[in-house]
């Protein structure tokens, strides 16, 4: 998430493409950067969508500057534009980062590999990142990364390197047609907006991985795009915010306002329509406010107050730093909660916003090719902040060789032949191995963040003795088995189920698309976080009658729903590697008695991983105590494995069978 750019040319001394003073834009930066302050203060769940509202600010203001020194001086100068984004965005990253790789040394925590995650932050890259190591922004962590927040950093500064160029040349294009360069880059930047959009709807509808969709460059483009459009259609250098809003921007600009409101009410991040319609439409409703926003007007006069403005300005501290407050300044450490807990949060983030904004972003020298030692400063400082990660953060856990258990039960099929008649005088009879079957079987995973963070097979089928296995996961973080109620957390929230576990008929869509034969069913660790609190009021957690009473009921009729039409499978829960609330310890073995009870095949999935409740041998495959690390070495791994206990469960012949009877 990200309030990357708090752009610092929109007033002062005359500049090639500079735009008047625009308070409505730094009100809602403010509003932007409060929102995802509360989400992340797991107040509100949408407040993420805050992130879409910057990506509109950030391509417009970008756009509207570099369009405005073009028709100034008839180019777009990319050196001195690289250098005022390094001059305004790179310092405070090196004194976050530094903060963290200092904290990291004190603590000595070894959970995420810090050195790694500062290199990422360092080179803006760290939304790919996020991908390449497996990691699922919406699931619950022990112990999360203090720099997981800059993953949006990375797609606005992708954006400034790459979006010049394409304007460069798009204003290079229009001197060869003879259009307006306003125009071409309008026309570019929509088509960019549309073909993002798209992209991401129909890989959301074909079932692409959420992580993807919500960290990648090309399917969060749309908002940047939408801005970039805004820019040169609205942007009029110094007399930008100078007209006045008429009553039907005015009605889409409060229009925008209450969609924004309603959808960070609503949403979730595991949602896929989200990924479909959902971030489209916010940056369409974030376009309608800041085209509002621009002239005199009321959305402007409620946005334009004092405090909103100054806030506005410092935006882009207040995002960096509020995150690794969150985190650092936790219940444990400080004894506090509710709001005692989250005036600390706020008053430590405005003393350090306040501390970067006068003593780093403002003091920070602007590199230019007449004084190359300042460019060479920066690079310096880049570097001596990733070696001081090297030297003084604490390396991550080094991966051990992990030798899985075995199947089951052997999966591989040999003819069995009674004795001959050499040997007795007794009829000889063999019994032969039945063909296979004439498609692979198809396995879909049905289950919570435990089999979400598997992702995605790397294998399109599995060989299983004489069988071909093809794998499907549709699993969905924090998917409950027990769906009436929803989430009571400790602190006193309530969080309701994704939209796609909340009911009874949750999964159908995915049984009807893949048509399955086999389902493995692999819920984790229900309970470890928070309890339930059911539709009639009461609250109940694993290990209390009431829900163990629920849990089993509500387990038992959806293996009846999904068992109509392919066999089930199910799993046992695996203890956690390590957990810090030790009056939840016991949970996993309530919720292992009671689906010991159930009427299916049961892969004892915690004995195989964790034998003896012994996880160290596990501990190299998993990202947190409980979530596997979906690397693709791991994935290599771990798959195959997987697999094969599920269809030795079972029983291979009886897999064979499943396709035969269809």
């Amino acid at each position: 998430m990200a309030a990357a750019d708090t752009v610092d040319e929109t007033a002062g001394p005359p500049r090639s493409g500079r735009l008047g003073y625009l308070p409505g834009l730094d009100g809602l930066r403010a509003v932007a950067v409060g929102a995802v302050f509360v989400h992340h203060a797991e107040q509100l769940d949408g407040g993420f969508l805050g992130v879409d509202v910057f990506f509109v600010i950030s391509g417009f203001l970008i756009t509207a500057l570099a369009i405005g020194e073009v028709e100034q001086t008839g180019r777009l100068n990319l050196w001195s534009f690289w250098a005022r984004r390094a001059r305004r965005l790179l310092p405070a990253v090196f004194a976050l980062c530094a903060a963290v790789v200092v904290w990291s040394a004190f603590d000595g925590a070894a959970t995420v590999d810090v050195r790694r995650e500062v290199v990422a932050t360092l080179l803006y890259i760290a939304n790919w990142d996020r991908l390449r190591e497996g990691y699922e922004y919406f699931a619950a962590y022990e112990d999360p990364s203090l720099l997981e927040h800059t993953w949006s950093l990375a797609i606005e500064e992708q954006f400034y390197v790459v979006w010049p160029v394409l304007l460069v040349a798009a204003v290079w294009t229009s001197r060869r047609i003879g259009g307006s360069p306003r125009t071409v880059v309008a026309v570019g930047a929509m088509g960019i907006a549309v073909a993002s959009a798209a992209w991401s709807w129909w890989s959301a509808a074909d079932g692409a991985d959420l992580n993807r969709l919500y960290f990648g460059t090309d399917t969060r483009a749309v908002g940047l795009a939408l801005g970039s459009v805004a820019g040169c259609v609205l942007a009029r250098g110094a007399a930008t915010g100078e007209r006045r809003v008429g009553a039907f921007a005015t009605t889409a600009g409060f229009a925008g306002t209450a969609v924004l409101g309603w959808l960070m009410l609503v949403a979730d991040g595991t949602d896929r329509w989200l990924y479909q319609w959902g971030f489209p439409v916010a940056a369409v409703a974030s376009l309608a406010v800041i085209v509002a926003a621009l002239g005199a007007g009321p959305i402007r006069s409620i946005l334009a107050v004092g405090p909103l403005v100054a806030i506005g300005k410092v935006s882009y501290g207040v995002y960096l730093w509020h995150w690794p407050v969150i985190i650092v300044l936790d219940e444990d450490r400080t004894g506090l909660d509710g709001w005692a807990l989250g005036l600390i949060w706020v008053a430590v983030t405005a003393a350090l916003t306040v501390a970067s904004w006068v003593l780093v972003e403002r003091r920070a020298p602007l590199p230019t090719r007449e004084i190359p030692a300042r460019a060479i400063s920066y690079a310096g400082t880049a570097v001596a902040v990733a070696v001081a990660a090297f030297v003084l953060a604490p390396a991550e856990t080094e991966p051990v060789e992990l030798v899985l258990p075995s199947a089951t039960t052997s999966t591989t099929i040999a003819p069995t032949t009674v004795p001959s008649a050499d040997d007795a005088e007794t009829t000889t009879t063999t019994t032969t191995e039945p063909p296979p079957p004439d498609r692979p079987v198809r396995m879909l995973i049905l289950g919570d963040s435990i089999a979400e963070s598997l992702g995605e097979p790397l294998l399109d089928t599995f060989e299983v003795g004489p069988l071909e296995v093809e794998v499907t996961n549709r699993s969905v973080i924090a998917c409950p088995v027990t769906w009436e109620g929803n989430w009571a957390f400790t602190d006193g929230r309530l969080v309701d189920d994704p939209s796609a576990c909340d009911g009874d008929d949750r999964f159908a869509a995915d049984l009807d698309e893949v048509d399955p034969d086999l389902v493995f069913l692999l819920f984790g660790w229900s309970g470890g976080l928070a309890d339930r609190r059911f539709d009639d009021g009461s609250t109940a957690g694993p290990c209390d009658e009431p829900f163990d009473r629920r849990y089993a009921a509500d387990y038992q009729a959806l293996i009846d729903r999904i068992g109509t039409d392919a066999a089930v499978v199910i799993a046992t829960v695996a203890p956690p590697t390590s957990f810090r609330f030790d009056d939840q310890r016991d949970r996993p073995a309530c919720l292992n008695e009671l689906i010991g009870e159930l009427e299916a095949p049961t892969f004892d999935f915690g004995e195989w991983l964790c034998p003896g409740t012994d996880c160290s041998a596990a501990e190299p495959l998993l990202r947190d105590p409980v979530h596997f690390a979906a690397t693709p070495e791991v994935r290599e791994l771990v798959w195959p494995a997987i697999v094969d206990e599920v269809v030795s469960t079972l029983g291979v012949e009886e897999t064979r069978a499943l396709v035969a009877d269809r």
